[in-house]
């Protein structure tokens, strides 16, 4: 049997019902070019023996031995994945299915090692499909981002083969946002380019919608990913990664290290408005105390000393290039939001 064009990897815990409904939908789509691939990490509540129900030669059923967590089984679920490309679609989100054929036909042309799509758009969006050359472009407009996995892609036998991925599950540390790193990798070391699907197909503005009144169970105020103390440290992460990937070696990999550092900063500084919103608050369990101004600047101030202490002396140069760089792009974007006041006003 030749392999299709695209795997659909969905990693699942305890959601027996609800992914039985979705994948009975996704297989209404006649086409053969795809199959669904589904890691059940030792659910309890009979996920796998429900989807077995299910006889459709697309849909492939794994259970791992025991229960790996939330941040390793969506990186093994992929590894199932047997098409030329493989999709990661999270139990929790949505995939529309009288949508897929068109992001197949978009695979086959694509030649890319990954991508993403982007999440929630309706059928009335009219965006160009992007693509981006390998190297600098590739990394810092798919990797670092700190996106939600749903709608990542990757070219499977280029997945597979990450050397980042086999160190992970040989030294798997508490870090939610690996599908970073594997883009970072792909993005320096693949001759192929990467891609920015822009159309619709993936959802998760649903789920949060619905579960905005329940506490989640997988952060907290030690953990929780906007924290300013966890961007902090994804951010030192990321540029370990980068240097480790060779992206300061780049002709402009300064621009690397400066958009890391720009999104560092943004992070940091967009989450204080959460302590606004009541349901993010009640959802990840927080007090508005944890969330404040003052804390927020510390770990900006804390981010430059680190960059900047981080290269060694003879990166000098290349610093100085990363934060001419940062402050032009601060210039420009201050001086476009000046403009906007100016027409409102006027």
């Amino acid at each position: 049997m030749n392999s299709p064009v695209l795997s659909i990897c969905i990693p699942t815990y305890n959601r027996s019902n609800e992914l039985y409904e979705k994948i009975t939908e996704i297989l209404k789509c006649n086409s053969g070019d795809f199959d669904i691939i589904v890691l059940d990490n030792c659910s309890s509540d009979g996920t796998y023996e429900n989807l077995k129900q299910i006889k459709d030669k697309r849909l492939k059923l794994y259970q791992n031995e025991s229960n790996i967590g939330g941040i390793l089984n969506p990186l093994k679920a992929i590894t199932y994945g047997d098409g030329l490309y493989s999709l990661i679609f999270l139990d929790k989100d949505e995939l529309a299915p009288e949508y897929l054929e068109a992001f197949i036909s978009f695979l086959r042309t694509a030649d890319v090692s990954h991508g993403y799509c982007e999440l929630d758009l309706d059928d009335t969006a009219k965006f160009e499909n992007k693509f981006f050359a390998s190297g600098t472009e590739s990394v810092i407009r798919t990797a670092f981002l700190s996106k939600h996995p749903t709608g990542m892609f990757w070219k499977t036998d280029l997945y597979k083969s990450s050397k980042v991925l086999h160190d992970i599950f040989k030294n798997p540390v508490t870090f939610g946002f690996y599908f970073e790193l594997i883009n970072c990798e792909l993005s320096v070391n693949s001759q192929l380019g990467s891609a920015i699907y822009n159309s619709p197909l993936v959802y998760m503005a649903k789920y949060c919608e619905e579960n905005k009144n329940v506490f989640t169970l997988s952060y907290n105020k030690k953990n929780c990913y906007f924290l300013p103390k966890i961007r902090y440290e994804a951010f030192k992460r990321y540029i370990n990664f980068a240097v480790s990937c060779g992206c300061n070696s780049l002709n402009d990999g300064y621009i690397v290290f400066s958009e890391c550092f720009q999104r560092c900063i943004g992070s940091i500084l967009w989450s204080i408005k959460y302590k606004y919103n009541k349901y993010m608050m009640l959802h990840y369990n927080l007090k508005k105390r944890e969330l404040n101004i003052f804390n927020s600047l510390y770990y900006i101030f804390v981010s430059v000393l680190w960059y900047f202490s981080f290269l060694n002396k003879e990166k000098f140069i290349f610093k100085i290039k990363t934060l001419g760089y940062f402050l032009k792009t601060v210039g420009r974007l201050t001086k476009k939001f000046a403009y906007k006041i100016i027409d409102f006003l006027s």
